[in-house]
């Protein structure tokens, strides 16, 4: 399905500009809330997306080994974006959605590719720029697939919208890490929860803080019949 990256970075300036509110508890609660909605299909799907994983480090190995990974880990992510996506709208999930990433693979590998290498550049020369930005850039992925950004848009809006609350950002990486490797000390079968809820609570992060502002701002322009970001600039009026 050919998709077009023409979202509009300047739709999310409010956000930038005046902020927002984090509620690290809300993301944790309503993470959860979609994971167990249908923990099945997630379990199933972490666990095709690691025995995949798994199998091409046996039998592949040097840079196509690290490509094919590039491109199968920001599908395996965005796999349960979209799959969170339809249960909070209400709609059942099938197996389809979990693959309906592949409808941004070059986007998605392209970002993911590009974050890896700014981060390893910043961490290199010194380590708090590849912390912020591996922090900063955690929306790049869903930018891509809910904002229709092509990968160098989403990547900038991602950073210019998490900076504005980084520390609390920082802390969600903190909490997400922490229970993937409580997954691991868990015999290592506990992966199969905690990778899936970790891409469930950042999505719920999106979730709140871009997509209710997104949501808002076109009912608004139901209402009023136009876009109120296009307002006259003289005279103030819609």
């Amino acid at each position: 399905m050919k998709q077009n990256y023409d979202g509009n970075p300047a739709d999310y300036n409010a956000l930038v500009e005046q902020g927002y509110s984090f509620q690290l508890s809300q993301y944790i609660n309503r993470g959860w809330f979609f994971f167990i909605s249908s923990p099945g299909p997630f379990v199933g799907f972490t666990l095709l997306y690691i025995a995949f994983e798994v199998l091409s480090n046996l039998l592949i190995s040097g840079i196509l080994q690290n490509i094919i990974s590039y491109v199968v880990a920001p599908l395996y992510y965005a796999g349960i974006y979209i799959a969170c996506h339809r249960i909070a709208k209400g709609e059942f999930i099938s197996i389809r959605d979990f693959f309906s990433g592949a409808d941004h693979w070059l986007q998605l590998f392209l970002g993911t590719l590009i974050v890896s290498i700014f981060t390893f550049i910043g961490t290199i020369f010194l380590l708090i720029p590849g912390i912020y930005l591996g922090v900063a850039y955690s929306f790049t992925s869903l930018f891509i697939i809910f904002g229709q950004m092509n990968f160098w848009n989403a990547m900038e809006t991602s950073r210019k919208v998490i900076t504005r609350q980084w520390w609390n950002f920082f802390g969600l990486m903190l909490v997400t890490v922490g229970i993937v490797l409580l997954g691991f000390l868990a015999l290592g079968i506990g992966v199969l929860v905690a990778f899936p809820l970790m891409s469930c609570i950042y999505y719920a992060a999106f979730e709140d803080i871009v997509l209710s502002h997104t949501s808002a701002l076109d009912n608004l322009i139901d209402e009023l019949g136009e876009d109120p970001t296009q307002a006259d600039p003289y005279t103030g009026d819609f």
